[in-house]
């Protein structure tokens, strides 16, 4: 039996009945059995005063121990109200879903936390405001809503709601009535849900656009019936055929592939690639494709299986374009290399990384001397002299920092003969690897003779020099000579003269000697009598000195013994070299001071000069040369050397030669 059950069978009410019934019953029946036993009447009066007192002490245990029971039942009763009370509380506040109670006639509803937050209106509101009113504004559908309330236990109906912010928000509820006819509203918010099947809907629309735009054709199969459910438009286009053709799959191999032969070959793979269930193998490229149109494609495919869906997911991409580009490309490879394999001039091709050979023609295999094996087995220093490997090695530092696809090299033949060559460089990409193409051109005989006509014609410069510097020392010069001796034998004898004739005189006389000195420092500049006679180095060394005591520069000077390694044209050249550098740093470079170094290292002759002065732009060397570089430039080629020229601005000018010691067995 329930508290609530044993609190009301003891009731106030209850007691009181129980104490009447029972003390009448008492007195009744107790009355008859005195008068029945005694007839006494003292004795009955006795009697009924014991019996008095003892119905009163027996029905006053009796009432305590009832009132006692009922206030116990009352007490835990109360007990367990709080405890319901408290239950509901905890439920109302902290269940997440929104709870509204009311009577059923909505004069009094109470909400839960959740309401409040879900819509904004708390307990508060509701004592202030008709609630109804508030949420659903619309007379209409607000009467709609109040006959779902009134009939309870219905399901769940999905209601908009009005919060209040004035925003509307989707939400479901239900209704279920309680025994004191209370009634419950339930509701779930649904606007978290709704705003993700929106942005489903618009992804799903997102991905459908992609799928219908995007430049690769696909297709949704079922894997038990092989019938298509997606064919989007890229996928039609591709395969040329319109999209109900090619739904089933008997009916796209028979109208893709014409031929029956292909048609069941391509099929049986594709199927057993299927089949096989691995990935690697559902992947097929460069397969041709018959159009309705009566034109070939060719095509790369992929199928993905999503086996848990029954679906089979197939991918193609045309490939039609890259297809016939690479058989094209291999046409186009295969005429290159008959012109190249063909070429008279001697051609190959080298690997950038390690210098290796990768091809060579057959002139290059004619003229170098080396088999196509011994040429796959060496690099391109091989076929160099060694003098020339530190070129090789800058050269490979710069490659493409520079616009240096043609060059003058130096090679040596398998027999040790050494060519001039011209090389021309492209880089291109050989089996996978960056490498670069060579074509050579031999210019040893061009060379030889433009460096012989040259050589002749500086031979030719230098004998007129020698003739002209001859005739100034042995004609002009010794008439000079003779004037100033008579002169000097007759300038005793100008006291006798007045005096603006003494001037006249000594004037002339002093033109004389400065005519003699001019003539001498000219035919020494034409032909110094020291180069013929002592050698490049005292020659320089006067040289220094002339130009020292004339202009006033300093020059420092660092020459090694280097005279018995060079001819006499050399020596020449070097000297008009150094000449044309010394006039150019003090006639244009305005310097007070050169450093001349000339030595020799690693089979090589080395000639630096180097000023203070002026300086130059060097990008505009060639524009703005005059007749001394370009003299430096010709007599520099004549010995097969290389010219470097480094100046600025305001940081003076520096001319480096480089010279093969063994030059001359190359020409």
């Amino acid at each position: 039996m329930s508290f609530k059950k044993d609190l009301i069978s003891l009731s106030p009410f209850t007691i009181s009945l129980i104490y009447l019934v029972v003390a009448s019953l008492w007195i009744l029946l107790t009355d008859r059995l005195v008068e029945f036993l005694l007839k006494d009447p003292d004795k009955i009066t006795i009697i009924q005063t014991y019996k008095g007192w003892f119905y009163v002490t027996v029905t006053s245990l009796g009432l305590f121990y009832l009132i006692s029971k009922y206030d116990e039942i009352k007490n835990m009763l109360t007990k367990k109200q709080k405890k319901d009370l408290e239950l509901r509380t905890k439920l109302l506040e902290k269940i997440p879903v929104m709870i509204t109670m009311y009577d059923p006639k909505l004069e009094k509803m109470e909400v839960n936390q959740e309401y409040t937050k879900v819509t904004g209106y708390s307990n508060v509101s509701t004592n202030t405001l008709d609630l109804m009113e508030a949420c659903f504004p619309n007379e209409e559908y607000r009467k709609e809503v109040l006959e779902f309330m009134n009939q309870p236990e219905k399901g769940w109906k999905e209601l908009v709601l009005t919060t209040k912010s004035g925003d509307q928000i989707y939400n479901s509820w239900t209704n279920i009535r309680l025994t004191d006819e209370t009634q419950v509203g339930i509701g779930v918010d649904l606007t978290e849900i709704r705003e993700s099947e929106n942005e489903l809907k618009e992804r799903n629309k997102f991905i459908e656009s992609i799928i219908d735009n995007i430049p690769i054709g696909i297709a949704v199969n079922e894997i038990d019936t092989g019938e298509a459910i997606l064919i989007n438009d890229q996928f039609s286009d591709i395969y040329g055929w319109p999209k109900n053709i090619i739904t089933d799959v008997e009916d796209f191999f028979n109208h893709v592939y014409k031929d029956a032969d292909f048609r069941e070959k391509i099929k049986k793979q594709t199927l057993e690639d299927i089949m096989s269930g691995n990935p690697e193998k559902m992947h097929w490229e460069k397969i041709p494709i018959d159009r309705k149109d009566g034109t070939k494609k060719y095509i790369n495919a992929k199928n993905i299986a999503v086996s848990e869906q029954n679906l089979m997911i197939s991918t193609v991409l045309d490939v039609t374009n890259s297809v016939l580009a690479e058989k094209e490309l291999k046409d186009s490879e295969e005429r290159y290399r008959h012109i190249f394999q063909n070429n008279p001039q001697p051609m190959w091709i080298y690997d950038l990384n390690t210098l290796g050979f990768l091809e060579v023609n057959k002139a290059a295999i004619e003229v170098y001397g080396y088999s196509k094996e011994e040429f796959l087995s060496m690099k391109i220093s091989d076929i160099r002299p060694v003098y020339e490997h530190e070129n090789l090695k800058n050269a490979i530092k710069n490659i493409g920092k520079e616009n240096d696809n043609e060059r003058e090299w130096i090679h040596q033949l398998k027999n040790g003969e050494e060519r001039i060559v011209n090389i021309y460089s492209m880089g291109i990409i050989y089996e996978n690897k960056q490498a670069s193409l060579i074509l050579v051109n031999d210019i040893t005989e061009k060379k030889k003779n433009k460096e012989l006509l040259i050589q002749s014609a500086f031979e030719g410069e230098d004998k007129e020099r020698k003739r002209i510097a001859q005739e100034l020392h042995d004609g002009i010069g010794q008439y000079l000579s003779a004037v100033n001796l008579n002169m000097e034998s007759i300038k005793k004898e100008i006291p006798n003269l007045t005096d603006k004739k003494q001037v006249r005189f000594l004037n002339t006389l002093s033109i004389i000697k400065k005519a003699i000195k001019e003539t001498r420092a000219l035919a020494y500049t034409l032909m110094p009598v020291e180069l013929d006679e002592y050698g490049l180095l005292l020659a320089i060394k006067s040289l220094s000195r002339e130009i020292e005591g004339s202009f006033g520069v300093k020059i420092k000077n660092a020459i090694s013994e280097i005279e018995d390694i060079l001819d006499m044209n050399m020596k020449s050249n070097f000297y008009r070299i150094i000449q044309e550098a010394f006039n150019n740093a003090i006639k244009h470079g305005e310097a007070d001071f050169i450093e001349l170094t000339l030595k020799h290292e690693n089979e090589f002759i080395y000639c630096r000069i180097k000023d203070n002065g002026k300086g130059m732009n060097t990008n505009k060397l060639n524009e703005a040369t005059g007749l001394g570089i370009k003299s430096i430039k010709a007599r520099t080629e004549t010995m097969s050397g290389e010219l470097n020229i480094k100046s600025k601005p305001g940081e003076g000018l520096e001319i480096t030669i480089k010279v093969p010691v063994k030059q001359t067995s190359r020409i």
